[in-house]
């Protein structure tokens, strides 16, 4: 009985975020779209594209996590035959579950593009590492809203997701061999590029295993 009503909060977590899904996937495939009417609407789709990804998932967050937090919903749950770690998971899974439906479908989205465009394949290892940082991006709010009450933290955390890909592109695209290759006609797969492809995925597994281990050494989520 108790995995069943993880369930139906999952789902109940999904349907409150799907309007936000929608909208993401919407404004994401309008910017891959925009991106075929030359360089400047590239870069306006680009901007478009990383910014819708970036609002989903603060607001997945801010919404079916801090909100709930603040209005106590979790007693609300506990009324319920499942424990604080299972409420905890259900909340866990439907905004991963949010968050990848757009995160996938406009990765697939872009291939697609790639095959029907003018685009250099250069670029393809450097839109890799920048949707994968992205998810990472995902991973960290939903893991500070997830381990800590401040708002203090959840400002600081927003602000550093906001501010961070306008470092990531300076240090990514100041990488001699891939700044060389990004505008050529073939994707190159560089040492650098597997570096940070590996720093990216270390990241996010480092900061799996932090929020495991903190939600495991908690009491209580409300």
């Amino acid at each position: 009985m108790s995995h069943s009503m993880v369930w139906q909060f999952v789902a109940k977590d999904v349907r409150l975020n799907f309007g936000l899904t929608i909208g993401s996937l919407v404004i994401g495939l309008a910017a891959l779209i925009l991106s075929r009417f030359g360089d400047a609407a590239g870069y306006a789709g680009l901007i478009l594209l990383i910014t819708g990804m970036v609002i989903q998932g603060v607001f997945i967050c801010m919404t079916s996590i801090v909100g709930e937090r603040k209005e106590r919903a979790l007693l609300f749950a506990l009324s319920f035959p499942m424990s604080t770690a299972q409420y905890t998971v259900a909340k866990l899974i439907a905004a991963i579950a949010s968050f990848l439906v757009p995160w996938v479908v406009i990765a697939a989205g872009g291939l697609v593009m790639l095959h029907v465009s003018s685009v250099q394949h250069g670029l393809v290892p450097v839109a890799v590492l920048t949707w994968i940082f992205l998810f990472d991006q995902f991973f960290l709010i939903l893991g500070v809203t997830l381990c800590k009450e401040s708002e203090a933290w959840h400002s600081s955390t927003v602000v550093w997701i906001s501010t961070s890909i306008s470092f990531f592109f300076y240090f990514v695209l100041r990488v001699p061999s891939i700044r060389s290759t990004m505008n050529g006609p073939i994707a190159v797969w560089s040492s650098a590029v597997f570096v940070i492809l590996a720093v990216e995925i270390g990241f996010a597994a480092l900061l799996a295993a932090l929020v495991a281990w903190h939600l495991t050494h908690r009491r209580e989520f409300i």
